[in-house]
């Protein structure tokens, strides 16, 4: 997670960005949702028409696995308009737009390695995207086409870092770059190298640190990448 990134990445996500989601969701099983332990932090949602269960997913920043859990839904069938879904972990309801609005963006993972903190709570610290492990100075690649709108150094602790701006409403965050490669305003194709890997923090091995943002809120990379 950025050190001052509630404020700066704020600036930067101005832009305001519409997400898109897959056609796909889950069937409800014929148990009965009361099963599930309710005590368990999150929100309940009520589908709207137009919505499914992977744009909800991605919207709220949780894994469509981990709300098929929660929810003891069967996969490879859309949910149903009017139906509550239990968003485990939310902290508040969110407006989730209908699938029709989005644009299908697919991602490719920037660098291949082992993911040395995941996306998520870890203890009082939050991670709002991943930390993918490598060796110093490998390659970085965009994940998906697009036009890069910030590429600096104003982050303290994170070297040098770059935002790009996706079709679809999407962006993604590369930090803790010793070099970049890209400029502002700076178009660039899916896999094309925008970077290379600095040093890591704390003691850790070199690592960048990858995020998707939908409208200035944080997703899940894992579960939009293949």
């Amino acid at each position: 997670m950025f050190p001052s990134q509630p404020n700066f990445l704020k600036k930067v996500f101005l832009l305001g960005i519409i997400f898109f989601s897959a056609m796909t969701g889950c069937h409800p099983s014929h148990r009965s949702p009361k099963s599930r332990n309710l005590s368990q932090r999150g929100v309940s949602h009520v589908v709207e028409k137009g919505q499914t269960l992977w744009n909800i997913a991605r919207t709220y920043g949780v894994p469509v696995k981990q709300i098929c859990q929660a929810n003891e839904l069967k996969s490879s069938h859309r949910i149903k308009e009017g139906q509550k879904i239990w968003i485990p972990g939310a902290k508040a309801k969110l407006s989730v737009p209908p699938t029709c609005v989005f644009r299908e963006v697919k991602f490719f993972w920037p660098l291949q390695g082992p993911i040395l903190r995941k996306f998520g709570q870890h203890g009082l610290q939050r991670m709002e995207g991943i930390d993918i492990q490598s060796s110093f100075g490998t390659p970085i690649a965009a994940a998906a086409a697009g036009e890069v709108i910030y590429a600096g150094k104003d982050l303290k602790g994170y070297d040098r870092v770059i935002i790009i701006q996706h079709e679809g409403g999407y962006s993604t965050i590369y930090a803790n770059n010793i070099e970049n490669l890209v400029e502002v305003h700076q178009k660039v194709n899916p896999e094309q190298i925008i970077a290379k890997i600095g040093q890591g923090t704390e003691g850790k091995e070199p690592y960048v640190h990858f995020e998707i943002r939908h409208h200035q809120q944080a997703l899940d990379p894992i579960s939009l990448l293949p």
